[in-house]
């Protein structure tokens, strides 16, 4: 979503997590759907993503995070992928970046299976920025190392904005 409003507005910087590949996730999916044929199959005839919960789950959350943190956050995730935002992401509409005069970070989690660092490279190229890896699962704000994470985040935009 962040790609395709910067693509139509300014703004003073752009900070990108585990964002959509240029070319679109079609690895993710195709991965998701191996791995749980079942869940996947039955979201995409009901058109409803709650039902692919189970597919997600390992794409999303790191293997690290203890059961009772994975179980919490899974409560709370049910539900808030609409079907439309799904396949815009996997398959429809991917993000097509341009060069930009405003400071960009893409942000990517080493143990992200779904987008290879290569196509994370590439994204930030696109549009002029800088890479960074932090040592997270997809979700990265919602992974056992966030804080490392953030921190990451914050040594990169100190600079950027200095007041």
């Amino acid at each position: 979503m962040a790609q395709k409003v910067a693509a139509d507005e300014a703004f003073p910087g752009m900070i990108l997590l585990a964002p959509s590949a240029i070319g679109g996730s079609n690895r993710a999916a195709l991965r998701m759907m191996l791995t749980n044929p079942k869940a996947m199959w039955n979201a995409l005839a009901k058109k409803d993503m709650a039902l692919a919960l189970p597919a997600f789950l390992n794409f999303f959350l790191s293997t690290e995070m203890p059961a009772k943190q994975r179980d919490h956050i899974v409560g709370h995730l049910n539900g808030l992928t609409s079907f439309a935002a799904a396949i815009d992401a996997f398959f429809k509409d991917p993000p097509k970046p341009r060069l930009t005069n405003m400071p960009v970070l893409v942000v990517a989690g080493e143990k992200d299976w779904s987008i290879p660092r290569y196509k994370n490279l590439s994204l930030a190229n696109a549009y002029g920025g800088q890479l960074i890896d932090v040592p997270t699962a997809h979700d990265i704000m919602l992974d056992i190392h966030w804080e490392i994470a953030a921190n990451q985040i914050l040594d990169w935009l100190n600079p950027q904005f200095v007041r």
